[in-house]
């Protein structure tokens, strides 16, 4: 059954649950084998987002939550799982947006074991996403996320990549949906210059690329800024001209 409801769903004729019942915003068939392969029966999965990934974890007998905040896509979901007899006792609506809707459930301590990102792609929207879900996700759980193709999604994306408390483990529809597993708990301390993207050495690279950026625009620097950033092992100093 979920093999043949992931072709209707993706490569057949999509509902339109979205939109008002205007249109079908539908992950790849390649993402919805992932989230059906991971999602046991009973497994406690989290989306940001609702529609055809919540009938596919519905289907697949997830112990679902579905975080969107219009209630007519829940609604649309309902109806066409009750059409094809999928039973949705086990899936969860929250009619708000991920940015009120996450913070409430760290606060209730579920661990989740897959979350699925694919709500607002509006930056910075999959970014506090990615910012409550590393909390929400158990150690040794699963977390997709579609369209990385997007620059808003692709920067949470880099960071997974370089991030040791990631690791990538799949990636599915020619690029569009990665998945990492989780490795490690996320550090508590805000020791910044420890993550990959923060190390003197990427910031250096940071201060190059702002100086080319000023060449290749033909912008007029007035005067150095000059940046000081305390590394564990001593300090470093970043120089670079900035427009004003």
């Amino acid at each position: 059954m979920t093999h043949d409801l992931i072709h209707l769903l993706a490569s057949g004729e999509p509902p339109r649950l979205h939109a008002n019942g205007t249109d079908s915003w539908t992950a790849g068939p390649g993402t919805l084998a992932l989230l059906a392969q991971r999602a046991d029966p009973g497994a406690h999965t989290l989306e940001t987002g609702a529609g055809s990934s919540t009938i596919v974890l519905a289907a697949a007998g997830a112990s679902h939550t579905a975080v969107s905040p219009h209630r007519a896509e829940h609604l649309a979901i309902q109806q066409y799982c009750a059409e094809r007899e999928i039973d949705t006792s086990r899936v969860r609506f929250i009619a708000e947006g991920s940015e009120r809707a996450l913070p409430r459930l760290v606060e209730e301590e579920p661990r989740f074991d897959l979350i699925f990102i694919d709500g607002r792609h509006s930056f910075p929207s999959p970014v506090i996403d990615y910012g409550y879900s590393q909390w929400l996700l158990a150690r040794g759980g699963l977390l997709v996320m579609d369209d990385i193709q997007v620059r808003s999604v692709r920067i949470v994306a880099d960071y997974c990549d370089q991030t040791p408390m990631w690791r990538r483990v799949s990636t599915a529809d020619a690029g569009r949906c990665g998945a990492w597993l989780k490795v490690a708990e996320p550090d508590p301390e805000d020791r910044w210059l420890q993550q990959p993207m923060n190390r003197p050495g990427a910031l250096v690279g940071l201060a190059r690329r702002l100086q080319a950026r000023c060449r290749r625009e033909g912008a007029s620097p007035v005067g150095p800024r000059r940046a000081r950033f305390e590394a564990p092992s001593g300090s470093m100093e970043v120089q670079t001209r900035v427009n004003q």
